[in-house]
């Protein structure tokens, strides 16, 4: 739950101008098409092919600027202490270090999806993980709309960085609905330093690291903890549980785990 905002302060004054700016500048571009991004008409497996050509449709109402700048506001103004469950420390730094098995008594529940019209949930991922995760989560979250982000290639509006967040809030409000931006890596942890200030800039809602489970458990600890680093993660989603013979390890790196296919017994 996001806290309340006074939208007498100087944060949402602040936000608000940047989003009638964003808004402002959108609609002077022509617009090609104004109907929903869906994650099954804008982003294929891979998240490069299959696009349809949009742009967002004006926004023009100062309610909705003002509602999408109060969840912006929220967001960017929150601070994640609440303590995760106890896990087993694993030092990121060393590469050498292996992943215990062991697990939390009692592992975290992973959060719900967001729902709420402007909601902005931040899905990461290695190459087309984030695509795949982000599409699991739309089709259970009706109405969701998917966005691509970072390497993912789709011609639909970005979010790339706090600019495209905020146009994608005011989006969410008009159409009443949530936003779920599919943001890929192609290097893994390499790629965070430089796309450090543009990721803290998105200020999304919600954040999940899609992961595929029969990957390199060290590896996906190093750009798993990076992310973190700069945007707190919120929980993973998992997949791949049937091509590892230790799916557990998943639940190591410290995050509740959210399995989107068959969860391993």
């Amino acid at each position: 739950m996001l806290p309340a905002v006074s939208t007498s302060s100087a944060a949402f004054a602040a936000i608000l101008d940047d989003l009638v700016r964003v808004v402002g500048e959108t609609e002077a571009k022509p617009a090609v098409a104004d109907e929903p991004v869906d994650a099954d008409s804008r982003l294929d497996a891979d998240g490069r092919t299959g696009a349809v050509a949009v742009t967002s449709a004006p926004v023009v109402d100062e309610r909705i600027l003002r509602a999408a700048a109060e969840r912006a506001t929220a967001a960017e103004g929150s601070e994640r202490t609440e303590p995760r469950a106890s896990t087993v420390p694993v030092d990121y730094s060393s590469p050498q270090q292996p992943i215990s098995p062991q697990q939390p008594a009692s592992p975290p529940q992973p959060p719900a999806r967001l729902r709420g019209r402007g909601d902005l949930t931040l899905v990461v991922g290695l190459g087309a993980d984030a695509v795949t995760a982000s599409r699991v989560f739309a089709a259970s979250v009706d109405g969701a709309e998917v966005r691509p982000g970072g390497s993912t290639r789709a011609s639909a509006p970005r979010v790339d960085d706090r600019r495209g967040a905020l146009q994608a809030r005011a989006d969410g409000v008009r159409r009443e609905r949530s936003i779920i931006a599919a943001f890929g890596l192609e290097h893994g942890a390499a790629d965070i330093p430089a796309l450090a200030e543009s990721l803290a800039g998105i200020a999304p809602d919600q954040v999940w690291v899609a992961v595929d489970a029969s990957r390199k458990t060290e590896d996906t600890a190093g750009w798993v903890a990076a992310v973190d680093a700069v945007l707190a993660v919120d929980g993973i989603a998992a997949s791949g549980a049937a091509f590892t013979a230790t799916p557990g390890t998943v639940a190591a790196l410290g995050f509740p785990v959210l399995w989107l296919d068959d969860a391993p017994r």
